[in-house]
């Protein structure tokens, strides 16, 4: 009997390993989140998981090499991000990128008030009020030029006729220095405003990006970044992911997980969130969960082939022939 049950078991057509498969599944499915498994082992799995990750040159070298394989696979490929985009996901980002929402104007001030953005304020008020300004006092002292030196020359040729010098450069000349004297005195009351109003651009821009009546127009902005990053080519993103040094922020990233795992209390702390978190869920099943998601079905039905596949890897091996007879041996005899 014992053998034809195993044959029953490596069927691949039977329904056997399929309906055990499905019976762990549904089981699993139907058991509380919290009783799964307990907080202690949950944290043991995560410290030993992340030291694994952290520790030796082993796993930084497995990180970089995928970094390298993926660069050079798209630093020749000019095809735009959207290829790989999923269309399920598209609308709902769009939504969520277009819902109108006005941050605290106290956060936002903060957050921009860096030395950055105060040079950037800075630099752009500067070079517009000089541009201005030049633009502006050129126009005026040309003519005022023009008209000292027509003057000059009406009034000394008068006077002397061919026997004076060229009064009337002479004239277009003083001009021109005031004008420089006037340039240097410009800058300098430029930087002087300048130093006082960057801050108060600061503030301005924090209230423009703050203002509700801007809402919209920031939520449009988002939407559009959005397309502007699905029509860059992947070898554009490539390029601009490159000047990040991504290999260095695996670095700071795997020093950042040595630094956590190593800490005294990381376990206790570790198991007190998992713990909390379980509690949260109550009694609540996963279930439950995939329930209100309207996911059960599918969730099972993946599950079962995922399970079933790797019982019948398991059934057709020497060593699961071998604990099969024991089993059984132990009741024949």
């Amino acid at each position: 009997m014992s053998d034809r049950a195993l044959a029953r078991l490596r069927d691949p057509d039977g329904a056997a390993l399929r309906a055990l498969a499905r019976m762990v599944v549904e089981e699993a499915t139907e058991t509380p989140v919290r009783a799964l498994a307990r907080p202690d082992w949950i944290a043991g799995q995560i410290e030993t998981a992340l030291e694994a990750v952290s520790r030796g040159d082993g796993p930084r070298d497995k990180l970089v090499a995928q970094i390298v394989r993926v660069r050079r696979q798209a630093i020749d490929d000019h095809r735009p991000l959207r290829t790989w985009f999923p269309s399920e996901v598209d609308a709902p980002l769009r939504q969520m990128l277009s819902r109108p929402w006005s941050p605290d104007r106290a956060l936002v001030s903060r957050i921009i008030d860096q030395e950055a953005v105060r040079t950037l304020v800075r630099d752009v008020l500067r070079d517009a009020l000089i541009r201005f300004s030049k633009r502006l006092r050129s126009d005026r002292l040309s003519r005022l030029g023009s008209k000292a030196a027509e003057r000059s020359r009406g009034l000394f040729g008068r006077m002397a006729g061919n026997s004076l010098p060229n009064l009337g450069g002479l004239a277009e000349n003083l001009v021109g220095t005031v004008a420089e004297e006037v340039e240097h005195q410009l800058e300098a009351r430029v930087d002087e405003f300048v130093r006082g109003a960057t801050g108060e651009a600061i503030e301005a821009i924090a209230a423009h990006l703050a203002s509700p009546k801007h809402a919209k127009a920031y939520a449009d902005l988002r939407v559009e970044v959005l397309d502007v990053l699905l029509a860059s080519t992947a070898s554009t993103v490539a390029k601009e992911a490159d000047k990040l040094a991504p290999e260095e922020l695996v670095d700071v990233v795997l020093a950042a997980l040595r630094s956590e795992v190593r800490a005294p209390d990381f376990r206790a702390r570790t198991e007190e969130r998992v713990a909390a978190a379980l509690d949260s869920a109550g009694d609540q099943s996963l279930g439950a969960l995939l329930d209100e998601l309207g996911l059960r079905e599918v969730w099972t039905e993946t599950t079962c082939t995922l399970v079933t596949a790797r019982l019948s890897a398991v059934v057709v091996t020497d060593a699961f022939a071998a604990w099969w007879s024991e089993l059984h041996a132990e009741h024949e005899y």
